[in-house]
């Protein structure tokens, strides 16, 4: 990997993006402390947002709490919301809700089962796979009720 320690950038990309050295920039660092360089020192190498005096700068200023809602001063501003008004929109209104793309549709339709995927069963000689006007055993698809 290329290293540019000048501009602080590794051809991974991790140093730019997180601030923090990858293991390519590390290896750069290495060999300048082995070379007895002031620069070989890693506080020299991180980002500022890492430092503790930035952590101290961010939490110099204390936010003092704030007493309960009983203590607030009144406000001159009014405090209740008035509803926008409700404008008819065109066509019939929808009788059911909308259902989510996640909501699995139903199996009944109005209190009813659906026969989806349930095999059709004849009426007359009670076998699977066909109705009494597909029937072999009847041609004419005609019963006799007696």
């Amino acid at each position: 990997m290329v290293v540019d320690l000048g501009k602080k950038k590794c051809a991974c990309g991790r140093w730019e993006i997180t601030g923090m050295s990858c293991k390519h920039d590390v290896a750069a660092i290495w060999n300048f402390q082995a070379n007895d360089s002031a620069r070989g020192r890693p506080k020299y190498w991180v980002h500022d947002v890492y430092k503790l005096d930035t952590w101290h700068k961010t939490y110099m200023y204390t936010i003092m709490p704030v007493n309960s809602r009983d203590m607030w001063s009144k406000s001159v501003e009014p405090t209740t919301l008035v509803a926008p008004k409700k404008i008819a929109t065109a066509g019939r209104p929808k009788k059911n809700r909308r259902k989510g793309f996640d909501e699995k549709e139903s199996t009944s339709y109005n209190g009813k089962l659906s026969r989806k995927g349930k095999p059709v069963q004849c009426s007359g000689c009670k076998e699977f796979g066909h109705n009494v006007r597909g029937c072999k055993t009847n041609p004419h698809g005609i019963w006799k009720w007696y």
